[in-house]
């Protein structure tokens, strides 16, 4: 499983990278797809979520207290063979190894996706989400089964 937990961080990190790369090289167009809805776009974001401002430093300290806690979580998720868990955490940590490595190189992390004009972000970003939406979810029918079993 811990192959597989790999596996799924290495996918996903390279998947992520390589949209970037496609979008920030001409390979995928800036294009306005969905008018008002969904575009493609170029942003570079030097904050935390959503562009919030914190030191450079500050940012990549928070970054590596969470990927710590994010193996953490999965080397337990295998201990106690909780494989959605492990599946999820994978998926989290993919995204944030991404977003991770474009700081690194570039500064920044760069956005691409624009939804409603406003929120713009990245398939790592995506990863994110959906990871912690199925963690939570695993969680809770986990809660509920205990629940049941007493």
């Amino acid at each position: 499983m811990i192959a597989f937990a790999g596996s799924v961080i290495l996918d996903l990190l390279i998947l992520d990278l390589f949209t970037k790369y496609a979008v920030k090289n001409g390979l995928i167009a800036k294009i306005d797809l969905l008018p008002r809805f969904f575009a493609i776009t170029h942003h570079e974001n030097h904050g935390l979520i959503g562009n919030f401002p914190l030191p450079y430093w500050a940012i990549i300290v928070l970054v590596l207290v969470a990927l710590v806690f994010l193996f953490l979580g999965m080397r337990q998720a295998v201990q106690e063979e909780r494989y959605l868990e492990l599946f999820a955490l994978a998926v989290v940590a993919g995204g944030a190894l991404g977003n991770f490595v474009d700081r690194l190189v570039n500064g920044y992390v760069f956005d691409w996706l624009m939804f409603f004009n406003t929120s713009i972000i990245n398939i790592a970003d995506i990863f994110i989400t959906l990871g912690i939406m199925v963690y939570a979810w695993s969680r809770f029918k986990m809660s509920q089964e205990s629940s049941l079993s007493e």
